[in-house]
């Protein structure tokens, strides 16, 4: 079948420390190089599905979600994926990646919009807004972030496109929540953004000292 529904192939991670096992958690290589991610350990990750209700996922107490990525058309989605993304941002830190972050966008007010041309492929060069940086990741997507919907009093804009200008990344403005359009945990790819990932974790872990 066509990936015309966004939500079947859409999945959330829910990370919880391994000091603190839950029994719905396992530890899990899924998504490329997302699930497998050595700065996740230790670890418990539990896979759920996009029907996972945000009280479903709130009551395995995790230390932070991962939204991964697609494929699929997130204007698709279902309203209750996007209400799941409302609700647990505002609860636990949160990490969204390529349709994950779209869904994120979509959640927090902002438009997505099908590209005539598609991105995908390495080396793809990005601006990190915040240090002035250029990195370079890689890119597989059919969809973006309308820039000018995004509304700036919730999300601001942390990693642009230096080809089309397009919006590669966004941070909530209250909650722990960010996302990227791109792949950092791309394998075979750069790894110029994988420090994402130590960043989420410090994130959970901050969170964690405060309870």
């Amino acid at each position: 079948s066509s990936y015309n529904s966004a939500y079947e192939s859409f999945i959330s991670f829910v990370i919880t420390s391994s000091s603190r096992p839950s029994k719905s958690s396992f530890l899990i290589c899924l998504k490329s190089y997302i699930g497998g991610n050595c700065r996740w350990s230790p670890t418990n990750i539990t896979v759920l599905p996009y029907t996972a209700t945000a009280e479903e996922i709130l009551r395995l107490d995790p230390d932070g979600v991962v939204l991964s990525s697609g494929p699929g058309n997130p204007n698709n989605v279902r309203k209750s994926v996007l209400e799941m993304i409302r609700t647990v941002q505002t609860k636990v830190p949160m990490f969204a990646i390529g349709l994950g972050h779209e869904l994120f966008g979509i959640a927090n007010g902002a438009n997505v919009q099908q590209i005539p041309v598609e991105h995908h492929g390495m080396n793809h060069p990005i601006h990190e807004i915040i240090t002035d940086h250029i990195v370079y990741a890689t890119q597989a997507e059919g969809y973006l972030i309308d820039r000018n919907s995004v509304d700036r009093s919730q999300l601001f804009i942390t990693y642009v496109d230096m080809l089309d200008n397009s919006v590669q990344g966004l941070r909530h403005r209250r909650y722990p929540a960010f996302s990227v359009q791109f792949f950092p945990d791309g394998a075979p790819g750069p790894d110029e953004t994988d420090g994402l990932f130590d960043e989420f974790v410090d994130t959970m872990n901050r969170r964690g000292d405060r309870h």
